[in-house]
């Protein structure tokens, strides 16, 4: 078959800030049999005609194409059917390159192994495959084209690298991902270039494989793709692994692998992400079916969302037949658009474009898009060329084909209206890759909307002035957060006498006493300090206050803090009068009940709104006539205050209820009363009671606690919890705490022939604490091993104890003293000799049950000690063990072993020794005297142990004299 036209297109976003072209917003791209074509496009004419770019003459299969972020230039690489890959560069100034530069010559023509990228900064980066394993890159600075350098260290099991894409950071950092998939088995990997640091360039610590195995279902068909999130600067790689799957780049490592639930397994993913936060759109075709879906990827928590499909009836897998973006104008930043072709069936009667809108609730169908009916589209793409925001020319542009023919659509984001069909060419005609026919790159020169409020206010301050006014002052903050003068904003200030109120609801502000909201417009630059009046208010009542600020885009900042003031109050000088019928009734084992009849505001009429009751009592009383206006009151005992907040109407029957007070004790109380101004009354009369006495509670919890974390010899611990002076109230005098060990105490008769635990051993009984307080006692000193009793009464200052028993209650009063196992000796030493050992070691610090030393032997293992015994038992701290075996090897252990009832034994010190028979050592001073003619006596010095036996030779004849030792 032969082809008149070969022809692929892509469309370029950029701003302009020197304007040559007829302020043009973007440019479409595209190749047919004689070259490469393009056509301007600006918000006025729309596409303008068609016009070559220079230098390419050749049928053009593979276009990519990116915008600089800082100057008004485009780079586009162009894959012509000779294998030849053009670069060219278009500026607003001077337009295309006479001469297109060659990046390489005698590629394959069937698939893309290329990508160019502009980083953050305006440099430009170029990676191409080399027609071998390796993948090669070169830099477009600004001025001029770098070396071109080898990306090296490359995951790509010996495979030529197919379907390169790169992706640039958005933000903070400047970095490029590449991803690209292998030929032959499509194993999908992944690298970084770096702009900064050590290593300017793609970081060999940094690839990785994406997937060890297949992520496409052909060779020509692409099943990975990057791109990074606008806010949070990190990268995500997508792809195929039985189903849709992604990893992120934080800037320092990948992530593993993210699953998105229950998604098909797709074929050509487009990502889009937001410019406004981390949400990126994905749109896909699903592998074998040819379905096309959808799904939305959450940068900030690392999700996806549900999938969503938009042509069930089956299309093809090897094209893209659906694409999405973002709407992005103020107020619908989280809108957008997804267009997808739909194969005829069901409620789709026939073929056509589906397009789906999210307009922030719901979705909205627009079927078929104006002048696709009954048509089969090969390629869907989206691309806004232009968003100026406030216009009716703010739009997406939807590029699709059928056939040999290139559409073209305008979709009005305003009216949500698609313009009619616009034929780009009709000679268009598809690569031997059809879904490579359509690429669409992102808007990088387009500054969004303003949709950044101001910042809160958040020191708004309330001061009253009069009866009737308050002042309010506050900092105004900016157009965008605390940066920006606001030109022509707005305050709103709503205040209201409730402190609880919806603030943010439309009506109701329509009270300028209660509930009032002004509105004025204002111009006035961050950290000015604003003021403003408010008048005719309500005398004496409080008023809450919230400001908001907009700048001149609309945006309403959050609201303030909540400020309030309370208007003045006329000057109140009249105190209510004294209370004359207080009187005290004993409820309660130490409690008594107040109950008196309140005044008035003003003596007797009036209600009183924020006042206070002060009420004082004693255990005794003077003829002072300032005992109850002098002096310390903080004794709960003894002089005590107390003060109470009130609202009160005049002549209610008021009442109080005071505890903890001791039995036998006469108490005396008096009580004044004060309005809101601080005006308090006189002293009221003297109300006096006796509160009887009664023995503290018995104690009903005793335990005894024979092991607890830091338990040391000989010990028990007691907890309790402590009663009061009378019953349950106040705080006991002393504790009485019996012990047995030869039975338990069950009673009071019991207690009373029991031993007093001090009697026992030198302890000191702790004093009470207040009653409910938890008690703890170290009881040390007991006979290790033995099983002690204890019981325990409470005893108040008047003598009186609580009682003892052991039914129901105490169940725990008993414990067995700590007995620990005893430590063993040291510097255990062993001196053999002949036929003999002498063990010796050290134990300065005896344990109170230490009973003796036990010395164990073994001569054939000193690991399994299976046949070892019992040498000696002793309570000295050396001992000498004979008729031994020379050169034999002995094991000793040494243990320690306490006395009863609970016999425990240490683990033991181990040495071992070998005895020995130790060769004489020569004599000294060995004389020999000639006694006569016939005799010689012989004298010498013995400086050897066990010695038996002396020889003595001559010179000449051997042995002359031998003699034995008794």
């Amino acid at each position: 078959m032969k082809y008149v036209k070969y022809i692929l297109f892509t469309f370029l976003l950029f701003f302009n800030t020197i304007k040559i072209f007829a302020a043009p917003s973007g440019m479409v791209l595209y190749g047919e049999s004689d070259g490469l074509k393009y056509r301007i496009y600006d918000t006025v004419n729309g596409l303008g005609d068609e016009q070559a770019v220079p230098g390419i003459t050749t049928a053009v299969n593979f276009i990519r194409a990116d915008a600089c972020p800082t100057r008004s230039e485009i780079i586009v690489l162009a894959l012509g059917n000779n294998g030849t890959l053009y670069c060219s560069t278009w500026t607003s100034v001077g337009g295309w390159a006479e001469t297109p530069r060659i990046i390489r010559t005698g590629g394959s023509t069937t698939n893309r192994w290329f990508d160019v990228v502009y980083t953050k900064n305006g440099e430009a980066i170029i990676v191409y495959s080399d027609g071998t394993t390796a993948l090669k890159y070169t830099i477009w600075n600004g001025y001029f084209w770098e070396a071109v350098r080898d990306v090296g260290n490359l995951h790509n099991n010996g495979k030529e690298p197919w379907w390169v894409t790169l992706a640039a950071s958005k933000s903070s950092r400047n970095e490029v991902i590449m991803v690209y998939q292998n030929k032959d088995d499509r194993w999908a990997f992944a690298s970084v270039w770096i702009s900064s640091g050590p290593t300017r360039g793609f970081v060999s610590d940094y690839n990785t494989i994406i997937k060890s195995g297949s992520v496409a279902d052909s060779d020509s068909r692409e099943g990975v793709t990057v791109a990074f999130e606008t806010n949070s600067d990190e990268g995500v790689v997508f792809y195929n692994n039985n189903g849709l799957r992604a990893k992120v780049w934080d800037g320092s490592s990948w992530s593993s692998e993210i699953t998105a639930s229950g998604a098909s397994s797709p074929n050509h993913i487009s990502p889009k992400p937001s410019l406004y936060n981390n949400n990126i759109l994905l749109t896909y075709n699903v592998q074998g079916s040819g379905n096309t879906k959808f799904i939305l990827w959450n940068g900030d928590n690392n999700t996806f969302g549900s999938e969503v499909a938009l042509n069930p009836n089956g299309g093809s897998a090897g094209y893209y037949q659906i694409d999405a973006d973002w709407e992005l104008l103020s107020g619908h930043e989280n809108h957008y658009l997804i267009v997808s072709w739909v194969q005829s069936g069901g409620s789709y009667l026939q073929s056509g474009l589906l397009a789906k809108r999210w307009n922030g609730s719901s979705y909205v169908e627009t079927y078929p898009v104006s002048g696709t009916s009954g048509i089969s589209y090969n390629s869907v793409y989206l691309r806004t060329l232009t968003r100026i925001v406030g216009t009716a020319s703010a739009s997406i542009q939807v590029l699709a084909n059928t056939g040999a023919t290139l559409n073209f659509w305008d979709f009005d984001v305003y009216t949500h209206q698609f313009g009619s069909k616009q034929e780009l060419t009709t000679g268009l005609s598809r690569t031997t890759n059809p879904h490579q026919s359509f690429f669409a790159i992102a808007f990088k020169n387009y500054t969004p909307p303003d949709t950044t409020p101001p910042s809160a206010i958040n020191d708004l301050v309330a001061t009253a002035v009069s009866t009737n006014t308050i002042s309010l002052s506050w900092t105004a903050t900016g157009d965008d957060g605390m940066s920006g003068m606001i030109q022509n904003g707005e305050y709103k200030l709503r205040y209201s006498t409730f402190s609880t109120i919806n603030w943010d609801t439309a009506t109701g502000w329509d009270d300028p006493q209660n509930r009032y909201e002004i509105v004025w417009t204002t111009t006035v630059a961050p950290y000015d300090p604003q003021g403003l009046v408010i008048s005719n208010l309500k005398e004496n009542t409080t008023y809450y206050f919230r400001i908001w600020i907009k700048d001149d885009a609309g945006n309403w900042s959050l609201g303030s803090n909540i400020a309030s003031a309370k208007t003045l109050k006329t000057i109140d000088t009249t105190p209510p009068s004294a209370i004359t019928d207080l009187s005290v009734t004993v409820v309660d084992i130490g409690e008594v009940r107040l109950a008196w009849t309140a005044t008035g505001d003003d003596g007797t009429t009036g209600d009183i709104v924020g006042g206070q009751y002060r009420i004082r009592f004693s255990s005794y009383t003077t003829s002072d006539p300032n005992f109850w206006t002098t002096g310390s009151w903080s004794d709960p005992q003894n002089k005590y205050e107390i003060v109470i907040s009130t609202d009160v109407s005049q002549g209610a029957q008021q009442g109080y209820n005071i505890k903890n007070l001791r039995g036998g004790v006469t108490y005396y109380f008096v009580i004044w009363i004060r309005d809101d101004e601080n005006n308090w009354s006189n002293i009221s009369n003297i109300a006096e009671v006796l509160l009887p006495i009664v023995a503290p509670a018995p104690i009903t919890d005793l335990t005894a606690e024979g092991f607890f974390i830091g338990i040391k010899e000989s010990e028990i611990r007691l907890n309790w919890t402590s009663v009061g002076e009378n019953n349950l109230v106040g705080q006991a005098t002393r504790y009485i705490i019996k012990v047995s060990s030869v039975s338990n105490i069950e009673n009071d008769t019991d207690f009373d022939n029991a031993l007093d635990l001090t009697q026992l051993i030198n302890i000191t009984i702790p004093t009470p604490k207040p009653s409910g307080s938890k008690e703890i006692l170290i009881v040390s000193g007991l006979t290790p091993g033995v099983t002690y009793y204890f019981a325990i009464k409470a005893e108040n200052s008047s003598g009186l104890r609580g009682s003892w028993s052991r039914i129901n209650v105490n169940q725990q009063n008993f414990a067995v003293a700590f007995d620990e196992i005893p430590p063993d000796v040291s510097n255990l030493q062993a001196i053999a000799s002949n036929k003999e050992v002498t063990l010796s070691w050290e134990y300065p610090n005896i344990p109170k049950d230490f009973s003796f030393f036990r010395i164990y032997c073994d001569s054939t293992s000193a690991i399994l000690w299976d046949d070892s015994f019992v040498v000696a038992e002793t309570t000295k701290t050396m001992l000498v063990i004979s008729d031994l075996e020379n050169n034999v090897l002995y094991t000793f252990k040494v243990t320690v072993v306490d006395q009863p009832p609970l016999v425990l034994e240490s683990n033991g010190v181990v040495v071992s020794t070998t005895p020995y028979f130790a060769k004489p050592q020569p004599v000294r001073n060995f004389t020999a005297t000639a006694l006569s003619t016939t005799s010689i006596l012989f004298s010498w010095e013995n400086v050897s142990l066990n010695i038996t036996k002396f020889k003595i030779y001559s010179a000449t004849g051997g042995i002359i004299v031998e003699q034995e030792l008794d």
